[in-house]
Formats: C-alpha cells, structure tokens, sequence
C-alpha cells in the first residue's frame, strides 16, 4: 500500500454514483433492443425522372378508351401515376413495370396510398424482356429510339390493341391519330400524343390530326376526370335531362353528362374551332352523337331557361357576367361550378377535392339549386 493513502469502506455517495451509472446503461441497452427500426418510406425519384404532367396522362386514358375489363400495360412506369389514373378513374387493370430500385418502391406506395392495389401493380421488370401479347393498351414515354426497339415486341399484340406514345414516334409506323396537349399552366409547353392500332402498318398512312388553335392551347384548362366525374355526381342528372355546359372545352363534360342516365340531352358552348371539332370527333366515337350537341356560340348569348343542369369552369368575373341567364333557370334545376363562385349567391353544397398528381391546389366545387338564393351578410 502506498504511504499516506488509507483504504477504508466506499462512501454512500459513490454507491449512489454507481447505480445511477448502472441503471442509464442498462436503460440505454433497452432503449436500443426496444426501438423498432424507423422507416423512412419509399426512396426520393431520382432527379433524372421526367413525370408526365397529369393533364397529358388524362388525355393518353382518354384516349384508350379504357373499360373495366381492359389491361394496361405502362412500360417505364415511373411513379405509376398513369397506372394509377387507370384504375381510379376507369376501373381497368393496369401493370406498370419500371426497372429503378427507387422509382418502385416509390410507385408501389402510391398504388396502395391510392387505395387501388387490387387492380394495380408495379413489376420491376427490364421492358425488353417483356410479353406483350395479353395487353389491350401500351404506354409509353421512353425514346425514339427505345420506342424503336420495342417493335419487334409490340408486333405481337393482339389486333385492335393500343399503343399510345407520349412525345415520341415509332419509326417507320404512321400513327392512326395525334392529339397536342398543353398542360394547365404551363402555356409555353407542348405535348404531342401519338396512337396506333394494332396490327401496326409500315409506311404512310392518313393520320388524324387533333390539334386544338393556338388561342385554346394557351387559355384552354381541362377538367381532370375525376373532377368531372364528382360534378356529374353533384348534378344528379335524370334519363332524359338537359344539361349545357359553358366554355365545354374538348366535350369531356357533355360525353360524361350523356353517359350518366339514358338520354340526357348535352348542350356545349365553345367559340374556338379547333376544341369544337375535338369536342365533336369525342362524341362520336363514344356512339353520343345523337345526344351531344356542341354549338360554335358565345355563352353569354345561351338561353338557360330549359335546362335542368348547367356546368361552369370559367372565372369569378365571368360567373358573375352570367348571373342574369341563370336567374332565367326552372326551379329545381342546378348550377354546378369548378373552382369558382357566384359571388353574392348562396350554394347549397360545396366540395373541396384534394389535389391530383401533377396539381399545385385543391379543386373546389359549388353547387346551386334554383331559384337562386343570396348569400347571408
């Protein structure tokens, strides 16, 4: 023992130090078997990603046609908006195969949050090892020259199948129809839609040219289909109702409004050429040509005194402007807006949608019944 220093029994308060010591490390060691791992959700997309804008999405389903007993195939899926849309908005059965670690995991999170699992899934698959006789429709949003390796691939579907291509050709095949489209928004972009049916045909062919005039592409904003499909809700047509749609736009409105009771009669008012006869050429092939009429007029001259319905996506200022014409409408019938009010009048129901994929806000919808009430002070 070393001189001076004197060993005698510990002091309470080093006993006191050693079991606090003690219980903060067997508290840090349950603390660390006892937390469960904490999950970060799926990864970010990668910032080489290109997502197609929602409104081009609407468009390429519209143009599928998609029934609940069709098959999509979306090759290069990305987020799996456009599977997604699939199956929300048309009941279809829909497969996007995406081969991005990132990008799956991604989509497959949106499918569930989606709440269309059941219809909807994301393989991750490389898209030139894929069959692709069992699909009614392909997407794509790849390359020109990806677009021109897959032919051999898309030969083999069966006839009357889709292909719809979002910006880019397939080489050497003439498609049967292209449609520009220009998202809400963005007035200076341009997005070019290509469709082919199969048994795909080399060589020229007569393409059917959708084009809409400059004046419409910069000022014309499409409902999106879900939103349409919640204002034909709120209208609660009746077979044989008349609905007029103001501002109608490509005609989405008035081929829903035909579609949603047996013979609903729609009315649209449109003043450009070009969404006029897109409009028309919409309902005709729905086979609604007899129940949809389209009149190259101006709104603020329609007579609103037979309708039992009237859809509005304008502005404030120009549903104010039609305030007189809607006073002229029968009791009972009902003015349904998008995103806009009747200042001064009350609704009797509003509904705020949460935004789309691709969308900056929510949508809101106002509904009136007539004879129109003011708004309390």
């Amino acid at each position: 023992m070393a001189p001076g220093i004197h060993m005698g029994k510990p002091s309470n308060l080093l006993i006191l130090l050693a079991v606090v010591v003690a219980a903060l490390l067997a508290w840090g060691l349950w603390e660390s078997l006892s937390v469960e791992e904490v999950d970060d959700g799926p990864a970010a997309a990668p910032e080489s990603f290109m997502p197609t804008p929602h409104d081009v999405v609407d468009r390429m389903l519209e143009l599928a046609e998609l029934g609940p007993d069709d098959l999509l195939y979306d090759l290069g899926s990305g987020d799996g908006r456009i599977v997604i849309a699939a199956g929300q908005d048309y009941g279809s059965r829909a497969i996007g195969f995406e081969i991005d670690d990132a990008l799956v995991a991604l989509s497959r999170a949106n499918v569930t949050n989606a709440g269309v699992a059941e219809r909807v899934r994301i393989d991750q698959a490389d898209i030139f090892t894929l069959d692709l006789a069992e699909p009614d429709v392909v997407t794509l949003y790849l390359s020109e020259e990806l677009n021109a390796q897959l032919v051999p691939q898309l030969l083999v579907m069966k006839p009357g199948a889709l292909i719809i291509s979002h910006d880019f050709m397939l080489p050497n095949y003439s498609p049967d129809k292209m449609l520009q489209v220009t998202p809400r928004g963005d007035a200076g972009a341009q997005h070019t839609l290509y469709l082919w049916t199969t048994p795909l045909g080399e060589g020229a062919g007569t393409t059917e040219v959708l084009v809409p005039s400059q004046e419409a592409r910069n000022n014309f904003a499409p409902t999106p289909m879900p939103v349409v499909d919640e204002m034909i809700r709120l209208a609660n047509l009746m077979p044989g109702q008349m609905l007029y749609d103001l501002g109608s736009g490509d005609g989405r409105i008035l081929v829903a409004a035909a579609q949603a009771a047996e013979g609903v009669q729609a009315t649209g008012y449109e003043i450009d050429d070009g969404l006029i006869a897109m409009s028309r050429q919409k309902a005709a092939e729905a086979g609604l040509q007899n129940q949809v009429t389209v009149l190259a007029d101006n709104l603020f001259s329609a007579d609103l005194s037979e309708a039992d319905v009237v859809t509005l996506y304008l502005s404030e200022a120009m549903n104010k402007r039609l305030v007189p014409q809607l006073l002229t409408m029968k009791p009972g019938a009902r003015i349904v807006s998008h995103q806009y009010d009747l200042p001064g009048i009350k609704p009797q129901a509003v509904v705020n949608m949460p935004p789309l994929p691709g969308d900056l806000s929510d949508h809101m919808l106002y509904m009136w019944v007539t004879p129109l009430e003011p708004a309390e002070d």
